[in-house]
């Protein structure tokens, strides 16, 4: 048998050029961020009404505003997409969601609460699927081992397929 050889790899610094670009990186996005609070405090001085709520495929009704407010940011936001384009940026829809989440405006995420499943519910579906499987599968003795098992937990077969 043969031996097992291990190598073992020095440890070396990072090289300088990929320590510079991640330095680069890294004070572009915190830029980046400084300007997307920057924006979007400009927005809440300029529109004291709640423009976060802005969706260009809804209503201005739909939206919560007037027609003139809706007109306004509508109008604001096309100026603003439009830079951003001349500029040759990447995905102006992500940074208006980033810059609307910024707002003291910005509509309240509701959460969604977790639901769990019971053991006993785990169980159940874990067993249902295997008794499906072994019926796709045609294996009688596990068929019959399941039905069972499905009889034993008071489980309705007919429900199981």
């Amino acid at each position: 048998m043969a031996k097992k050889i291990t190598a073992t790899v020095p440890v070396t610094a990072i090289p300088t050029a990929i320590t510079s670009a991640i330095a680069a990186d890294v004070k572009a996005n915190l830029g980046a961020n400084k300007s997307g609070a920057e924006v979007s405090s400009a927005f809440d001085k300029q529109f004291p009404f709640p423009w976060a709520r802005f969706k260009g495929n809804a209503s201005a009704e739909k939206c919560g505003m007037g027609a003139a407010e809706f007109k306004l940011v509508r109008d604001t936001r096309n100026e603003y997409k439009t830079a951003w384009e001349a500029a040759e940026l990447p995905n102006f829809d992500q940074r208006w969601k980033y810059v609307v989440s910024l707002s003291k405006h910005a509509p309240a995420k509701a959460e969604t609460p977790k639901v769990t499943k019971s053991p006993e519910a785990k169980l159940e579906e874990h067993l249902r699927a295997a008794y499906r499987a072994a019926v796709e599968m045609d294996c009688l003795e596990s068929v019959s081992m399941l039905e069972n098992l499905l009889s034993y937990h008071g489980i309705e077969i007919e429900a199981a397929a």
